[in-house]
């Protein structure tokens, strides 16, 4: 009789209350969430928490929705929202846990007392503090009685700044748990959300500055400054978006975070797809513009439209993986070394996409957050292996040069050989015909001999390939550099992978150091051995060898400026005073006006470093000069080139025109210049003399043979 009475009670009550009271039987294992049977009322009065209080003629409200679906309570700024319950004895004076989330300030009333509180509840906006809680646990203990009431007192003023982002942000979203599984379900959802986030914070920064680096080195390749500007914005946008969920902020504060959050991102988004555009020296399409303007209308449609707004804008990123996936699949049917590794990324990120939406429809959500984390740094990792390749391709076309550079060596000293041998020959018939010759021909025989002395010289400066095989040691050593350090990069980018799937920060941060520092030493000796060959090929390449009418005055003053403006265009801060002075009585002459200008710029270009070196001494006065000057001097022409700089050591005076045999430091000459120089004026039939004071300066005279054009 007393079950059958307690029974009878149960449904008395139930039925007495009707669809206005929410019944809790039992705990499941994944909670219960209190949405039905709530009541909301404006205004603000302690006595709405009251137990027992009678709210029949309050509105009917579900407090999990979103804030713009509710107009009503945002109009109201403070109200309260009221729950009935009809608990099960076995759950009446239990310990449960309460998980909460929240869009406002919230004071939370279990029968009439004060359980738990968010920010500051109140009807003035300077007053009251809003928060953006998501998932906070708070323990209570439930009343001994059969009906109990849960009320808040909630307020979300007009002023407050709110947007609709993709995530559901529910006004007030109160879920049952008992407390031991809630507990541990916590600590593993926090454990996860923080490794995550730690793996994304720690990963774009060291890659955005390794690119940067690259730009800075190889200005001509904005491909790396802008995918650098992509890791920048992505490492921004995450720091920005886990400042908007830190707890405690304000809605307002957190709004304006994530707002900030999807302009890096449409930002990082657009240098992406520009820089690709540059890497494959692709034009950009009518569907980039496209996708320039979907980008510029996805912040202003925030303020559009609630409800459409969030999908708006988490189209964009597939959208942009679409024109990533087409110039990707353009690459590769070009054969363009390294995009199939772009093209695995953007199909890789494409999966990652839709398992996302996968997860979004079956309500994985801890699955889903792993997916959105993953497809943050896919394109990043994509990238790296991308630039890491470029190198190693790069440090494979270096050696093929140098094979190539051997051969050219080996043809040369060949084909001199054959050239000496007949040479030899011609000059055993000239003497044989000297000897049998009479007086008559010694006029002729004379000419011969002149032209056989210019055919010797001309054989002589051709001999200088047999040079270019002694230098192949040279060319080597920074090449096996390069390659090492390459390789050591590719090794040093894996681990970079294997720490950052770790979350290891320190390490990651340890590797990008090495990496920034083998990537200089592979520009420095990349440089030098360009140098190398450079000088090299113009050391062995032979001209047409015909003499053209020549204002050498222009020539002088032509080459003066080519060597100023070169000098300001590699050194901003370089700034020397160039002078000149021309005879214009010299008029034209006939010379090969390219070679003589390569020995005027060369000469040029070396004031311009003697007197920049004194300069750096910081000398008191110090005017850094170059004059250069033309004069005839008793039917020859003479060019001058007079700096103040430090001038040449009286020890390696005899040595500057010997071949590689240079006073800059290593790296930044040759010892080609010189060498070069002397031998085109011996050519001309001329001289290049020099004359120089320690301390006080130097000057280089080249004297011309003053062949008129009639």
């Amino acid at each position: 009789m007393k079950h059958l009475f307690l029974i009878t009670c149960f449904f008395i009550t139930a039925s007495s209350f009707g669809q206005e009271v929410f019944q809790l039987q039992k705990i499941d294992e994944g909670g219960i969430t209190l949405d039905k049977a709530w009541k909301f009322h404006p205004g603000d009065d302690p006595a709405w928490a009251k137990p027992g209080f009678d709210d029949s003629n309050w509105e009917k409200i579900d407090p999990t929705d979103e804030l713009h679906h509710l107009p009503q309570v945002r109009k109201a700024g403070i109200g309260w929202f009221r729950l009935t319950m009809l608990v099960d004895s076995s759950l009446t004076d239990e310990r449960l846990t309460m998980i909460t989330s929240l869009l406002g300030a919230a004071e939370i009333y279990l029968n009439g007392q004060l359980i738990y509180s968010f920010g500051t509840v109140s009807s003035d906006y300077k007053k009251e503090q809003t928060r953006f809680i998501s998932n906070h646990l708070f323990s209570f203990k439930l009343g001994p009685q059969r009906v109990q009431e849960i009320t808040v007192r909630y307020s979300f003023n007009k002023k407050n700044f709110y947007l609709q982002f993709i995530e559901a942000r529910p006004i007030i979203q109160l879920k049952l748990k008992e407390s031991n599984e809630a507990l541990a379900d916590h600590i593993k959802e926090d454990e996860f959300d923080s490794r995550l986030r730690s793996i994304q914070s720690s990963f774009y920064l060291p890659l955005g500055f390794l690119l940067l680096f690259l730009f800075l080195s190889f200005r001509l390749q904005k491909e790396y400054l802008y995918s650098g500007i992509f890791c920048f914005c992505m490492f921004a946008a995450i720091i920005l978006h886990i400042s908007a969920l830190s707890e405690p902020t304000t809605v307002s504060r957190a709004d304006y975070l994530l707002l900030a959050t999807q302009v890096f991102y449409i930002i990082g988004a657009f240098a992406l797809l520009n820089g690709i555009n540059i890497l494959y020296k692709q034009k950009k399409s009518w569907f980039f513009y496209i996708i320039i303007l979907y980008g510029l209308l996805i912040i202003p449609f925030y303020f559009i439209s609630y409800d459409v707004s969030g999908l708006f804008n988490a189209c964009f990123f597939p959208v942009i993986n679409i024109e990533f996936l087409r110039l990707n699949i353009l690459a590769v049917r070009r054969r363009r070394p390294g995009a199939w590794i772009l093209l695995v990324t953007s199909l890789l990120f494409a999966i990652i996409i839709l398992f996302y939406v996968w997860t979004e429809i079956v309500g994985k959500n801890k699955l889903g957050s792993f997916f959105v984390s993953l497809s943050y740094f896919i394109l990043g990792i994509g990238l790296s292996l991308f630039y890491a390749g470029e190198f190693a391709r790069t440090a494979s076309s270096l050696q093929q040069s140098l094979s190539e550079v051997k051969e050219l060596s080996e043809e040369m000293i060949a084909t001199e050989k054959e050239k000496q041998q007949i040479l030899s020959a011609q000059n055993d018939i000239l003497e044989k015909q000297v000897s049998e010759r009479t007086a008559a021909l010694s006029q002729s025989l004379k000419d011969l001999k002149e032209t056989q002395a210019q055919l010797i010289q001309r054989e002589k400066m051709a001999s200088l390939g047999e040079l270019t095989a002694g230098i192949a040691h040279e060319i080597q050593n920074p090449l096996n550099f390069i390659n090492n350090f390459s390789e050591v990069n590719k090794e040093l980018l894996q681990e970079m992978k294997e720490e950052v799937d770790s979350g290891n920060t320190e390490a990651v941060k340890t590797i990008a150091n090495d990496i920034i520092y083998n990537q200089e030493k592979i520009n420095e000796h990349g440089k030098r051995a360009d140098a190398i060959v450079k000088g090299m090929l113009q050391h062995s390449g032979n001209s047409s060898g015909v003499k053209e009418p020549t204002d050498i005055n222009k020539l002088a003053d032509e080459y003066s400026r080519l060597s100023h403006h070169g000098f300001r265009a590699k050194n901003k801060s370089f700034n020397a005073i160039l002078k000149t002075d021309f005879d214009e009585k010299i008029g034209i002459i006939n010379i090969i006006p390219q070679d003589i200008g390569r020995v005027i710029l060369n000469l040029i270009n070396n004031a311009f470093y003697a007197v920049d070196e004194k300069k750096k001494q910081n000398q008191n006065g110090y005017k850094p000069i170059v004059l250069v000057s033309t004069r005839n001097n008793n039917g020859k022409i003479e060019i001058t080139v007079t700096d103040n700089g430090n001038g040449i050591p009286q020890k390696v005076l005899d040595k500057i025109f010997q071949p590689f045999f240079t006073t800059k430091p290593t790296g930044q000459g040759t010892g080609l210049g010189l060498s070069l120089s002397y031998d085109i004026v011996k050519a001309h039939g001329g001289e290049l003399k020099v004359e120089t004071k320690e301390g006080e300066g130097s000057v280089f005279a080249i004297t011309l043979p003053a062949t008129f054009n009639n």
